[in-house]
């Protein structure tokens, strides 16, 4: 699955924590762009957006607040401006029928 270029768009215009942007120059911004794309939240994003049809549902422990001082928003943000769905671990096993565990 590979980015489409409304996905290439809003990577550089949304997708991109504004202050770190104006840190960077053009040629650290492009590595920094394509560190992204190559990264496992892009592969999970661009699953979910091609299967979106499908139910898919993202499931993550990050928050939206803090970010590290990374170039790019949290897996949360990003999916609110991809229209995608994104629980917890825990709300995803409340939410799931058929899934027992326990602790010994």
């Amino acid at each position: 699955m590979l980015p489409n270029k409304k996905y290439f768009n809003q990577l550089e215009n949304q997708f991109i924590n504004g202050s770190a942007r104006n840190k960077l120059s053009d040629t650290e911004f492009e590595n920094r762009k394509n560190e992204f794309i190559e990264s496992a939240d892009t592969k999970l994003l661009l699953y979910s957006l091609y299967n979106k049809d499908k139910g898919i549902i993202v499931v993550s422990e990050e928050t939206e607040v803090g970010n590290d001082y990374k170039s790019f928003k949290k897996l949360p943000s990003l999916c609110k401006i991809l229209e995608l769905e994104i629980i917890t671990l825990p709300e995803y096993l409340d939410k799931s029928d058929g899934i027992n565990f326990e602790f010994k």
